[in-house]
């Protein structure tokens, strides 16, 4: 295991912590599997880090949520908790493999107490769900669409329309039937989930283009039409993988990652307001930027458990690697975990 530091506010890192760590030997998860009760040895640096966060646990004290108000309050609370497919309250993996078949990944939601070294065992066993999901060129799992408290799967295919998948809760069966919702939507590079970034208690979209146009979609609480007309909230966004990753700041609006042409990868905060997409950090520098095909909001993997939970990214490298970015006590701490290879096959959502 390497656990590396990942500086934000700003400043990009040095030397590619995901390059690093995906550099490093050990598989925890391979070929889609994946392991159960898995734990590996003290890393120096992971000790050094360890104790870091140790002594900055006597100081930090984190950011309270903020009350929701009343029509918000399930919005919010799924703000906390999404990325749960299973029902069971803990933050799942979902994967397509090269036949088109799809499979869910139970999340253990790992407790760390502070003491010796985290486990990178993160999943149960594999499920199989559904098959012929090879065809979707997009695929979205942070929101709830219907408004039944349940997270819900959004997809795209080929032609540009968007489907809804409901999410069920029951493992057995974890999506109700696809319902296409909209159609015209092949002209965006990137489309995500954005959660409910008006806090009117209904999820949003946002897509993002090749001119660099960022537009958000208001939910509209009507499930057969579940957005409003797009707006302009931004330009310059050229490049791809806007993924929504979950609330960081405890204002129970999602935050985004988002790499750029050059390759940069950075954080924009979410705010109030009509533009709702705030400031910018450089989270990776190019060279490890660029060594990504995929970035995913889990939600809570892995947390301290003396935290309340924070959502968590997972990066998939080009070759085949899974790493784990995650941070619980505060922000400049933030750390990438290798946590599986043998993924090049898989598309992860």
């Amino acid at each position: 295991m390497v656990k590396l530091r990942l500086r934000r506010a700003g400043l990009p890192i040095a030397v590619s912590a995901v390059v690093a760590a995906v550099a490093v030997a050990g598989t925890i998860i391979a070929n889609g599997t994946a392991g159960a009760g898995t734990t590996v040895r003290s890393d120096p640096r992971a000790v050094a880090i360890q104790q870091a966060a140790a002594d900055a646990r006597k100081h930090a004290v984190p950011k309270p949520a903020t009350e929701a108000r009343p029509r918000a309050a399930l919005a919010a609370t799924n703000e906390r908790a999404f990325g749960d497919l299973t029902g069971d309250g803990k933050a799942d993996l979902a994967a397509i493999d090269s036949s088109g078949m799809l499979w869910v990944y139970p999340g253990k939601q790992y407790r760390w107490d502070g003491t010796g070294t985290r486990s990178t065992s993160l999943f149960s066993p594999r499920i199989q769900v559904g098959r012929g999901w090879g065809k979707f060129t997009s695929l979205l799992r942070h929101g709830d669409i219907n408004g039944d408290g349940r997270q819900d799967v959004l997809v795209r295919d080929a032609q540009g329309a968007l489907f809804l998948y409901p999410g069920t809760g029951n493992p057995a069966a974890m999506l109700g039937k696809g319902v296409q919702v909209g159609s015209g939507w092949g002209g965006f590079t990137s489309i995500t989930s954005a959660g409910d970034l008006n806090t009117d208690g209904k999820d949003d979209l946002l897509g993002q283009k090749s001119n660099g146009e960022l537009l958000l979609y208001t939910g509209s609480g009507n499930v057969t039409t579940p957005f409003g007309r797009g707006r302009v909230i931004g330009t310059g966004w050229r490049g791809s993988l806007l993924t929504a990753i979950g609330d960081w700041t405890y204002d129970e609006r999602t935050e985004f990652f988002f790499r750029n042409d050059v390759g940069y990868v950075r954080n924009y905060e979410s705010k109030s307001g009509e533009f709702p997409i705030g400031k910018a950090e450089n989270v990776l520098e190019p060279a490890a930027g660029n060594f990504l095909i995929n970035m995913v909001g889990m939600g809570d993997l892995t947390s301290d458990v003396d935290f309340e939970p924070i959502p968590d990214v997972l990066m998939q490298g080009k070759d085949g690697s899974l790493v784990l970015y995650t941070w619980d006590w505060a922000p400049a701490s933030a750390e990438a975990t290798k946590i599986g290879s043998g993924w090049a096959t898989y598309r992860i959502f």
